[in-house]
């Protein structure tokens, strides 16, 4: 049975997306607000966090959930237009339409506070930042193989711009910064393990995109021949006979222990802990799937 907060926390996001609808009615059909998404994170922002801030009403909260579902799905298209297989010139109206909304709704929610559009301002500069250098990486213009490990997962954390955000937000309603640290540091490990996970699930779509990620990084190191060459054959024996899917498994539920680490012992932690628990399990699985074949 689901506890009170996590019911108010469904009413809430389900109120949120109908006023997503309620916005679109606003735009032209071709200017769709809504990015779909299989990741589930970004749907409950921020009310995974929510109960760390008990001072936040439910309105304000709804208000903030909305605005960073925007922002998100704003990363999302920004993040495809960088891609050989960009999206349409409407992804760029789709973009403007999303920031302006969120912008609006944010405004209303905070005025002129500096504390949380400072937040806003470092957050959007880091992820231009990480774009424009992943597209050295994509133009030849840097080698693959010269990203390390930490520099790979510092160019991933830098494109999440709504989580960061979302915490600054919550802060900034509930007069109080307490809980904000130990959760950015938290996230951040999740995200690192969440991105882990996605490289080695999508590293052939990253290799055909010419994406700079930590696992492409590491083949291009191991098998330089067969990275440069683009043989699929070789760099799957490569990711599987060198460790590389078991090294970024293990990375990853390493960076899940850190991430729950971090929030231990933090009042209203306990759904954004049991939430990033999923990568952790998911993570344990495949290694022990790749140690049982072994």
């Amino acid at each position: 049975m689901r506890s009170e907060e996590e019911q108010r926390a469904l009413r809430l996001a389900r109120r949120t997306e109908n006023d997503e609808l309620r916005l679109q009615a606003g735009w032209p059909a071709r200017v769709a607000l809504r990015v779909p998404e299989s990741d589930k994170a970004f749907f409950g922002l921020p009310y995974l966090f929510a109960s760390a801030f008990p001072a936040v009403a439910d309105e304000p909260l709804r208000r903030l959930a909305l605005a960073c579902k925007l922002l998100r799905d704003a990363e999302l298209l920004r993040a495809m237009g960088a891609a050989p297989d960009a999206p349409p010139a409407s992804a760029a109206l789709r973009v403007a339409a999303q920031q302006l909304e969120a912008n609006a709704l944010f405004a209303g929610l905070f005025g002129g506070d500096a504390r949380f559009w400072d937040a806003l301002r470092g957050a959007e500069r880091r992820f231009a930042h990480a774009l424009a250098e992943e597209e050295l990486y994509r133009a030849g213009r840097r080698a693959v193989a010269e990203l390390d490990d930490a520099g790979a997962l510092a160019l991933a954390a830098a494109k999440t711009v709504s989580i960061p955000v979302a915490l600054a937000g919550l802060a900034v309603l509930a007069g109080d910064d307490g809980a904000r640290a130990p959760l950015a540091r938290s996230v951040e490990r999740y995200c690192e393990a969440r991105q882990l996970l996605a490289d080695l699930r999508a590293w052939k779509a990253d290799l055909a995109c010419g994406r700079a990620t930590w696992v492409l990084a590491r083949l291009a190191r191991t098998a330089p021949e067969a990275y440069a060459a683009r043989d699929v054959t070789g760099l799957t024996r490569a990711l599987f006979a060198a460790g590389i899917a078991r090294d970024a498994l293990a990375r990853a539920i390493a960076s899940c222990e850190q991430s729950a680490g971090a929030v231990r012992g933090v009042a209203g932690t306990a759904r954004w802990t049991a939430f990033a628990g999923i990568a952790a399990r998911r993570a344990a699985a495949l290694l022990g799937e790749m140690r049982g074949a072994a």
